[in-house]
């Protein structure tokens, strides 16, 4: 085009990647535009010598060219979003609505003898082999993973290697029901009797129905011709935020520390409640 502005028929969008710098003005504010950022009808990204890639929520894709200025306006009536897109678009969206919002900070009870714990905590997950994973300490003899579901008083204690570091738990040792959040910790003791534990973390296991779903999604995203690998991915990981299987695109953002707006995500998906 060779007009300076372009109109783009979109409600929501997410930006895929921005080279360079590029500014987006949304209300009164201007602030540089990060991959992975939320954007709304009004806004206006305005390339300072950068270039962007947009998705939009019906799935098209536009790129901002050097020295271009690109606005969200809202679609007509009859522009259909794209399911699999909109729902990444409102994941990144809502975790960046949150990363804004005051830090609530938990009353910790008091520890001196803390076991670290990794993952998975405050996460969904697949219903498959769970793989439990702690820093080990030297002095602890005797260790124990308690697990209870929400919605019963039936406590289940497994015990664990404390030397391993790591256990996973199969369909064998407990029958996890969909759709229901487990409490879990581990227990330990010191060579003088002295107790351990770690932090309380929960997990809620994805239904069958979840997984079908999720399973088809991600097969729309992989067949996607029109995006990179680096693309591909932050869209992949913005899929897993909208089932809440965090453990499942933390990894995928962290692989571009590089990359300020995946290294932002990465840091909102850590400190979220």
């Amino acid at each position: 085009m060779s007009c300076g502005i372009d109109l783009c028929w979109a409600a929501d969008a997410v930006v895929l990647d921005v080279q360079g710098q590029v500014t987006v003005i949304a209300g009164n504010q201007t602030e540089p535009v990060h991959s992975g950022q939320a954007l709304t009808t009004g806004d206006q990204l305005q390339s300072q010598g950068g270039t962007a890639k947009i998705i939009f929520a019906d799935g098209q894709i536009r790129t901002l060219e050097v020295g271009k200025t690109l606005q969200i306006a809202a679609p007509p009536q009859t522009t259909q979003a794209d399911s699999v897109t909109a729902k990444v678009i409102r994941s990144l969206a809502e975790l960046t609505h949150k990363s804004q919002e005051p830090t609530r900070k938990a009353t910790v009870r008091a520890a001196l003898r803390r076991i670290p714990v990794s993952r998975p905590c405050n996460t969904a997950i697949l219903p498959d082999k769970i793989r439990i994973t702690w820093r080990p300490l030297p002095q602890i003899q005797s260790l124990e993973l308690v697990l209870k579901p929400d919605s019963s008083s039936e406590v289940t204690s497994i015990a664990l290697d404390p030397r391993s570091g790591e256990f996973t738990l199969s369909n064998d040792k407990v029958q996890l029901r969909p759709s229901t959040k487990y409490f879990w910790k581990l227990r330990g003791l010191d060579t003088n009797g002295r107790p351990y534990d770690s932090k309380t973390c929960h997990w809620i296991v994805l239904s069958d129905e979840q997984m079908r779903t999720l399973q088809e999604e991600l097969h729309i995203l992989q067949e996607r011709k029109d995006i990179s690998s680096k693309e591909r991915d932050m869209l992949v990981a913005g899929l897993y935020l909208s089932y809440k299987l965090y453990d499942r695109a933390s990894p995928l953002l962290s692989a571009y520390a590089d990359d300020p707006g995946m290294k932002g995500i990465l840091e909102n998906i850590q400190q979220r409640d």
